[in-house]
């Protein structure tokens, strides 16, 4: 196994966070060689103030009302709503999902006033003495500040780069654009998912919630993580000793485990890496330190959104399915998808014991125990769950009163896909 060493450069990213690029006017849709060439991209690049990143940064980072990597309390503030209907709005609150989940035909909206993470944050570089194991380059790192010894880990596959990505023209790990997406975005609230497209992920805030201690690593996702030599997929060895170390550098006083207690978490293309990961290590011959360290460490998988292709779908419940049978029966498996997927899907309706199979077009959501829990969330051209749930929100912070209507252009992939892990890491983590 690797021997890693970490170096904590809080300080000097969150500097570098403060310096975004102002207006660096990015082509609209840049093509792979022009992603390949970042230094001719650069070149070509006009130095304009436009509003892409403006409109991505939130009132609290553009204000500089914030001084470090942490999540901040909102105790007594408002937020910040984008345009509805061209109608900007205040709203005194901020949005969670609660349980049940959903309530009728919306989801279960609840608005707290007051919320608090209280997590500290690190970023840490991470350097191997094998030179084949070249990623994680960069982990955020977020500690609940009341951890205590059976506190465990929340690792969060996000995307990873893609061709069609904006802001992919600064070179990682230090890039402004790395450590905002990789960093910034998932750890922080700026607008309110199910009426804004800023699209708010704030992860520590949904662990908080849900009344849950969890350290969150959110390691940082090379450009084609799965498919070269150099950035093969991540052992869960390597996983095990990358935990241990984080441990050990930032909680030396917490409990000696050889195999902590671990969430993996998959977002949109992220979870094809946790797809690899969980394959991979389960076809590692008996009795390696790979089969020991993925049977011993794994408790539960969370899944949000991954592809509309069936094989990506199809290939990840079949995967954890079969290391909950062969290797860990008490895994738990948690899927919330706007797609369908037709053999994955069959099979969790088998487990089910359901004699037959529910429209498409129709919403559902099942947590029989804690074994597993599935929401299937459709888009719908005519009307759909996320336009119910987008007016009954606007209704709830109106309190019934001049409520604008919902703003249907919403309603796409681009926003609804990135609302999964901002809505429903409170349910996947409870």
């Amino acid at each position: 196994m690797p021997k890693i060493v970490l170096y904590d450069v809080t300080d000097s990213t969150w500097r570098k966070l403060q310096s975004w690029p102002y207006g660096l006017n990015i082509p609209s849709h840049p093509s792979a060689l022009c992603l390949k060439d970042i230094v001719n991209c650069k070149k070509q690049a006009d130095r304009e103030i436009g509003n892409e990143i403006g409109f991505l940064l939130p009132p609290h980072l553009k204000a500089r009302e914030v001084t470090d990597w942490d999540p901040i309390d909102f105790k007594g503030q408002i937020l910040h709503l984008q345009p509805t209907n061209a109608v900007h709005k205040m709203a005194d609150g901020w949005l969670f999902l609660t349980d049940p989940i959903l309530d009728g035909n919306h989801f279960h909206v609840e608005v707290n006033k007051n919320i608090s993470a209280n997590f500290r944050v690190h970023i840490l570089r991470v350097e191997y003495d094998n030179v084949t194991q070249a990623w994680p380059m960069l982990i955020t790192v977020a500690i609940p500040n009341d951890w205590d010894r059976d506190t465990s880990f929340v690792v969060y596959i996000q995307n990873p780069p893609q061709d069609q990505n904006f802001f992919r023209l600064f070179d990682a790990p230090f890039g402004w654009d790395w450590l905002f997406f990789h960093g910034w975005k998932p750890l922080n609230n700026s607008d309110a998912p199910l009426i804004a497209p800023a699209r708010a992920w704030g992860l520590p805030y949904q662990i908080r919630r849900a009344g849950k201690k969890a350290i969150l690593v959110i390691p940082q996702i090379p450009f084609v993580a799965e498919k070269t030599e150099q950035f093969r997929i991540l052992s869960f060895a390597t996983l095990r000793d990358l935990l241990k170390t984080i441990q050990d550098f930032l909680l030396p006083t917490s409990r000696d485990t050889n195999n902590p207690a671990t969430t993996l978490v998959g977002f949109s293309n992220g979870n094809n890496i946790l797809t690899n990961m969980i394959t991979s290590n389960m076809a590692a011959p008996k009795g390696s330190p790979n089969r020991e360290a993925i049977t011993s460490m794994l408790e539960r998988v969370i899944a949000f959104d991954p592809p509309e292709v069936q094989w990506a779908g199809n290939a990840l419940i079949k995967a954890c399915l079969a290391f909950r049978k062969n290797f860990r029966p008490s895994l738990e498996f948690r899927l919330y998808t706007h797609n369908w997927y037709d053999q994955g899907f069959a099979i969790l309706f088998k487990e089910l014991g359901w004699t037959s199979i529910p429209s498409k077009r129709f919403p559902f959501y099942v947590r029989p125990g804690n074994r597993h829990s599935i929401g299937y969330f459709p888009i719908n051209k005519d009307g759909d769950i996320w336009e119910e749930s987008g007016q009954h929100t606007l209704d709830l912070l109106n309190k019934g009163s001049n409520s604008p209507r919902w703003d249907r252009s919403l309603r796409n992939f681009q926003n609804i896909h990135l609302w999964f892990p901002a809505l429903f890491m409170t349910d996947a983590i409870r």
